[in-house]
């Protein structure tokens, strides 16, 4: 069989000694992520943060023929409805994005927020490591003239006020403008892929010349599973004395670094000298301080002893 990383997932029993009954069990139990295949036009780099209300800020455009990670929630989903639509997705393989241009380029008269979108930051290189993405982006009608034409249906069945959002729109007359909103993205159970090195590594599977072996007990009581904690864990590594000040800029010097040794996953997005912007669960942008980190690195020293 060609030597591939992602499988659909009735062949697990192909390149395994599991069946997808095990696969699935994995999944609902929350230990696995599922992959899904996606070939779509025009998407958008993006991340959303608390202060934009989580509405989207859209990176430039690109299109993309590959798989994309599922989070626990969606896995879980996916592994029993025919159908998701997501609202944005994790691009797992950024060197099969093509064909990237500008949001101002493909849309140069609609604004730049709105109901939708809360701003457009053009991206100053590309990214190199797995990053967020919405759907196909398309122009939709201005925030006034959206809330008019819903209150034109509640009105119709009786539950509106329309009289009041008529007099506010007369004082827009004229205005045509149009603003950007994103379609989801569609996933069907034929879309749906594993990993087989995450595979291997959940039930402890070893790969060797002849192929996968049995599967090891594993214990996993103690596993740490916080990002963070698990980086500080790795730079306390052999360290054991470092300051906490310290700590936070390997860490960051690693963030600023192409090849990253602490932050393998690159879930951190961005990194100062007071705060971590990373990438948590469900597909959310999370912020924590100095404060929260340096009482992570007292705990985690702690543990040591």
């Amino acid at each position: 069989m060609l030597k591939r990383r992602f499988y659909r997932l009735d062949e697990i029993s192909d390149v395994t000694p599991l069946t997808k009954g095990d696969l699935l069990y994995a999944v609902e139990q929350g230990r696995l992520l599922l992959f899904a295949k996606i070939n779509g036009k025009g998407l958008a780099y993006c991340y959303s943060k608390v202060i934009d209300g989580y509405k989207k800020t859209l990176g430039d455009i690109f299109d993309y023929d590959g798989v994309v990670v599922l989070s626990k929630k969606d896995s879980q989903r996916a592994s029993n409805e025919p159908k998701l639509d997501l609202d944005k997705v994790l691009i797992a393989q950024p060197e099969l994005a093509t064909n990237w241009r500008l949001v101002s380029d493909v849309f140069p008269s609609a604004k730049t927020s709105g109901f939708f979108v809360a701003n457009v930051a053009p991206l100053s290189k590309l990214p190199t490591k797995p990053f967020f993405a919405v759907g196909e982006v398309v122009e939709r009608p201005s925030g006034l003239e959206e809330a008019v034409k819903k209150e034109i249906e509640r009105d119709n069945s009786g539950e509106g006020f329309l009289g009041a959002l008529e007099v506010f729109s007369k004082a827009f007359v004229g205005m045509k403008e149009k603003q950007l909103g994103t379609v989801p993205t569609r996933v069907n159970k034929a879309d749906l892929r594993f990993d087989l090195k995450e595979v291997n590594k959940v039930f402890g599977l070893e790969t060797t010349k002849d192929g996968l072996q049995s599967q090891k007990v594993v214990d996993t009581s103690d596993v740490e599973t916080h990002p963070i904690k698990i980086m500080i864990n790795r730079v306390l590594l052999g360290n054991a004395t470092v300051d906490t000040r310290t700590i936070w800029n390997v860490i960051k010097r690693d963030h600023q670094a192409d090849t990253r040794e602490i932050d393998l996953d690159s879930l951190i997005s961005d990194m100062n000298n007071d705060e971590i912007e990373w990438f948590g669960q469900e597909n959310t942008v999370r912020t924590m301080k100095y404060k929260t980190f340096k009482n992570y690195v007292t705990t985690a020293k702690n543990n040591q002893n």
